[in-house]
């Protein structure tokens, strides 16, 4: 993994803080859903069905939340 340091203005630096936390809410729906349906269920998710669970949930693009449920996977 590589480093960049970034050097942004106040408003960016809100503006990212945000974006993180949706994307930590993203991962966190994923782990949540996963170890319910598969303490109830006794069955383990897939990426496409974990990606239509999430669909539309949260306020970052479409592809990012397909790109952390992918890395959750």
């Amino acid at each position: 993994m590589e480093l960049i340091q970034l050097h942004l203005a106040t408003d960016q630096i809100t503006i990212a803080r945000a974006l993180q936390m949706e994307a930590a809410r993203v991962w966190n729906m994923a782990c949540f859903v996963h170890r319910r349906i598969c303490a109830a269920y006794h069955i383990w998710l897939g990426e496409t069905a974990m990606n239509e669970f999430v669909k539309g949930r949260f306020k970052v693009h479409s592809q990012s939340v397909q790109a952390i449920v992918e890395l959750y996977f």
